[in-house]
């Protein structure tokens, strides 16, 4: 199976209006069949509306809604972010238990810490853990930390070291 890539580099002062015009070319483009936006996006760009903007069925991050909302309903037809997915992978090859685990996942990001915790809590056999997010409002972060079996780290925390 041959792949290839058609990188699109945009100044970091492009406006939302050119990218959102750019990936609705992507997306009518039957020779694309994925879309990868590279974050973190510029601050002048509001990410909810990129994301949004890429067809689901094209969306290889699992960003648009569509494909987080099939994540949190355990539906396996959406894309998942690369990130959680690939951990969920590490773990399970390497012979990790995650089943009835607590876990905890510090950072409740749109990227990572909310899809890691998602994919942990599904009722499957490589999830089926008990997930507790913790991020910058928690209180004693060292606490939850301590008890956990399993830690995931998308942000990272002095809270955690005893």
């Amino acid at each position: 199976m041959a792949s290839s890539q058609r990188p699109q580099v945009l100044d970091e002062k492009t406006n939302e209006a050119d990218l959102l015009k750019l990936i609705a070319q992507l997306n009518a483009d039957s020779k694309i069949h994925g879309i990868l936006v590279q974050a973190p996006i510029p601050k002048q760009i509001r990410s909810e509306n990129v994301y949004s903007a890429v067809r689901p069925d094209k969306d290889v991050d699992g960003f648009h809604p569509m494909n987080m909302g099939k994540l949190l309903l355990g539906d396996h037809t959406g894309f998942v972010a690369c990130t959680p997915a690939g951990i969920m992978e590490l773990l399970a090859r390497s012979g990790v238990k995650t089943n009835g685990a607590e876990v905890v996942v510090l950072g409740r990001g749109n990227i990572v810490g909310k899809p890691m915790a998602a994919l942990l809590c599904q009722k499957e056999k490589k999830a089926d853990a008990t997930v507790t997010i913790c991020h910058s409002a928690t209180r004693d972060v060292k606490s939850h930390c301590v008890r956990a079996d399993i830690l995931s780290l998308p942000w990272a925390s002095q809270n955690c070291q005893s």
